[in-house]
C-alpha cells in the first residue's frame, strides 16, 4: 500500500516493496516452482513408463498377428501343383512356414520365425534369401507349442512375454504375456 508523506505541505505518494515483503514473495516461489517442479518430474516418469510399456505390448501384438496370419496360411495350395509343406521345420522358439500367397501355383511365401534371447528380440525373415528383421524388441521369453507334434501340426501355441527396458525399468519391472492357439487351416488336407 502506497505510503503518503508530507513535506512542506506537499502530498508525495512513496510506493515500492519493502525488503521483507521481497523476501516473503521470494521465499513463496520458490515453494511454488518446487512443487511444479516434482510434479513435472513425476509426470515424465509415468509418461516415459506408459509410453514403453505401450510400445511392448503394441510390438509383442503385431508380431502375434503377423505370425498368427501365416500359421492360418501355412500349407496354402488353392492349385495343388505347388509343394507347399506348411510349417517345414519347428522347435521351441524356431519356426518356418511355407503357402502360396497368390494362388499362382508356387510356393511363394516362405517365413521364418525365431526368438534370439541374447537380443531379446523376436524376428522373421520374410524370404528365404532376405535377412532376419526384428518384429519386436524387450521380449523377455517366447515359446512355440504343437499339437499334436511338432512333425503333424495341426495347430500352434504361441507365449510371448515382454517388459521395459531402459529408464524407469527398476521402477515398473512387470512382466506382461500374451498367448495364443492358432488353427493352421491348411494342413492335412
Amino acid at each position: 500500500m502506497p505510503k503518503i508523506n508530507l513535506k512542506k505541505n506537499k502530498l508525495i505518494m512513496e510506493s515500492g516493496f519493502t525488503l521483507v515483503e521481497l523476501l516473503v514473495s521470494l521465499a513463496i516461489s520458490v515453494v511454488i516452482l518446487a512443487g511444479l517442479t516434482s510434479v513435472f518430474m513425476t509426470t515424465n516418469e509415468h509418461y516415459t513408463e506408459q509410453s514403453k510399456l505401450s510400445d511392448v505390448q503394441q510390438g509383442i501384438r503385431a508380431a502375434m498377428l503377423v505370425m498368427s496370419r501365416d500359421l492360418r496360411m501355412a500349407g496354402l495350395n488353392p492349385t495343388r501343383n505347388a509343394i507347399c509343406p506348411g510349417i517345414y521345420s519347428a522347435n521351441s522358439t524356431y519356426l518356418n512356414v511355407r503357402y502360396d500367397y497368390n494362388g499362382d501355383g508356387s510356393c511363394d511365401r516362405d517365413r521364418t520365425f525365431q526368438y534370439d534371447a541374447g537380443a531379446k528380440e523376436l524376428q522373421m525373415k520374410p524370404t528365404t534369401s532376405g535377412s532376419m528383421q526384428v518384429l519386436a524388441e524387450d521380449i523377455t521369453s517366447f515359446s512355440f507349442g504343437y499339437t499334436p507334434n511338432a512333425t503333424n501340426v495341426r495347430m500352434v501355441s504361441i507365449g510371448i512375454c515382454g517388459k521395459i527396458s531402459g529408464a524407469y525399468a527398476d521402477n515398473f519391472d512387470s512382466e506382461y504375456c500374451f498367448n495364443s492357439s492358432v488353427r493352421c487351416r491348411n494342413m492335412g488336407l
